[in-house]
């Protein structure tokens, strides 16, 4: 018998872990600059002028800090800008990208809970729900197809997108085998592959501005509008059961219970999360090794 995420103890061999993906964090400087100088010294994956005049020169910046360990990370980020560039007004967060991730070195297992998560979300952020594969904008509906093939897509590397692009809140499920390093892809080990649930929120779907606000955030306020997932209610007549089965979206379709035991564990990841983005990344390695 295959993998069955409503199985309690197929669920009890899975690792979780919550992670902050990436952080845009909006600067201002008071003296002009440009994008790669300011990138440089932030040692940044980006920096965007928001302002840019002639020449490239500009007062404000939007920095991209890939995959921060600690606040204490970001803190480091503004040191180093404000080492040679002085900030004129303080640093406000624009974007912010947090998955939850299930661990498993089975491609099939892993396929298979990346499309129930996508199957038996509580609740998705939009209409717009698009399968993708490497590139975004070749795009199918995600409307019409049926958790068996969702499931194949996905073990074939297709991300289902909902939201667009320009949204406040954007959310992504897809099984994570690859990584971006240094401007190319590399494969990721086995153990390191996982089912990954993200969201996106920016602007004003932020959920904290200030550092101090970052430093007080519990991720777990995100456990229940965007990682919450529903399995088939039990008791359905059979013709409901095979829907609440096969269709792309049976949580729309008001036929899956909660996933207690499921959503749980999202919580207690997100928490996990909080508490270690409050230690400073290098007691972190101290801690957990790495």
């Amino acid at each position: 018998m295959g993998f069955d995420i409503a199985n309690r103890a197929d669920l009890a061999r899975l690792t979780f872990r919550a992670e902050v993906d990436w952080l845009k964090l909006d600067i201002t400087l008071a003296s002009a600059s440009n994008g790669p100088t300011i990138q440089r010294l932030a040692k940044v994956t980006f920096a965007k002028p928001l302002d840019e005049g002639d020449g490239g020169a500009a007062t404000r910046f939007r920095l991209t800090i890939n995959e921060p360990k600690s606040w204490e990370d970001v803190e480091r980020v503004l040191e180093r800008v404000a080492g040679t560039r002085a900030l004129a007004a303080p640093p406000t967060f624009y974007a912010v990208e947090v998955a939850v991730d299930i661990y498993s070195t089975n491609l099939a297992d892993l396929a298979s809970i990346a499309a129930r998560r996508v199957q038996g979300a509580k609740k998705l952020c939009s209409a717009s729900r698009r399968i993708a594969g490497a590139v975004y904008d070749e795009t199918q509906s995600a409307w019409h197809v049926s958790y068996p093939r969702l499931r194949r897509l996905m073990e074939h590397g297709k991300t289902v997108y909902v939201g667009d692009k320009n949204d406040e809140v954007m959310q992504r499920f897809y099984v994570k085998r690859d990584d971006q390093q240094g401007g190319s892809r590399r494969t990721l080990p086995q153990t390191e592959w996982r089912a990954r649930s993200e969201v996106r929120l920016q602007a004003g779907a932020m959920p904290f501005a200030s550092l101090a606000d970052a430093r007080a955030f519990n991720f777990t306020a995100l456990s229940r509008p965007f990682f919450a997932v529903g399995i088939p209610k039990p008791g359905l007549d059979p013709l409901r059961a095979l829907i609440a089965d096969a269709a792309p979206f049976a949580s729309d379709l008001r036929l899956t219970v909660a996933h207690t035991k499921l959503n749980d564990r999202a919580r207690y990841a997100l928490r996990e999360l909080a508490a270690r983005m409050r230690i400073p990344t290098r007691r972190q390695r101290r801690k957990f090794g790495g």
